[in-house]
């Protein structure tokens, strides 16, 4: 019996406080508004450094160089007085997304001599930051066509010097069944030293394959410079998209500052 009207008591208390905090709420003239969800997590690794300089370079464009660049800078803080040289030539940081931790500067530029590093200096009205950033040189891609009835292999080379490693890949295929509207893809980072990857066919075994895909391969090199306030991030690709129509052709898939990070993320931590 104690038991029950212990179990009872418990019961009345807590109805007692669901009222009474139920209460407090129709009687609040300014209740506390709900915790808003962060969008920034995906991007949150970006504010451990003062800034974050992530070059995209396209060599895709035209298969030579000098390269065009896609420029990504992070400044942490509210400084809205920041610029950026690289090479030695002013860029126009002409689009700027606004986030809580600090700005996040877009910018296309080139042609740009990757023949060598590529120097850097951001300003931000107070302190000059400088130094060198290294890029992936120029990634060239082998993509047989597929045979269902096979392990898939692709692999690559780099130009002018193959013996110069990235930091690490990002290999990727995406396939499709006809029958079933089902999808694999694959998406894993592999050493920097590597020059080819194998699927195994038992990925697709008894699908009906369609005639499109997409098969590619992600270079990156990143370093923290001025100690630790800037981290640097390279990154190219090639790959080879099959359109429904059955054309090839080189296509660039979707990549972003937040993969990088969580890339570079998973490669420290080897």
């Amino acid at each position: 019996m104690n038991r029950q009207l212990r179990l009872l008591s418990i019961l009345l208390t807590a109805l007692m406080l669901v009222f009474t905090l139920s209460c407090k709420d129709d009687d609040d003239d300014n209740p506390t508004p709900p915790t808003a969800p962060n969008f920034e997590m995906w991007f949150s690794s970006i504010w451990n450094q003062q800034f974050t300089l992530w070059l995209d370079i396209s060599y895709v464009v035209d298969k030579e160089t000098p390269a065009y660049c896609y420029v990504n800078l992070s400044s942490k803080g509210e400084n809205t007085n920041i610029t950026l040289k690289l090479n030695n030539e002013p860029v126009e940081l002409d689009d700027v997304t606004y986030f809580s931790a600090g700005n996040l500067y877009y910018a296309e530029i080139g042609p740009i001599d990757v023949s060598a590093p590529i120097s850097y200096d951001i300003f931000d009205g107070t302190t000059h930051y400088t130094g060198i950033a290294t890029v992936p040189q120029q990634l060239i891609g082998t993509f047989p066509t597929l045979d269902p009835l096979q392990n898939y292999t692709y692999s690559w080379v780099y130009t002018p010097d193959n013996s110069i490693n990235p930091n690490f890949h990002v290999v990727n295929i995406s396939l499709y069944d006809m029958n079933s509207s089902a999808d694999v893809t694959i998406r894993k980072q592999i050493d920097g030293t590597l020059r080819q990857y194998t699927v195994d066919k038992s990925m697709w075994d008894g699908w009906n394959l369609a005639p499109y895909y997409d098969i590619y391969v992600d270079a990156y090199t990143y370093a923290y410079k001025n100690d630790n306030k800037v981290l640097t991030v390279g990154y190219t690709y090639d790959g080879d998209y099959v359109w429904k129509n059955g054309v090839g052709e080189t296509h660039k898939l979707s990549n972003n500052l937040g993969k990088a990070l969580y890339y570079i993320d998973q490669d420290i931590k080897k």
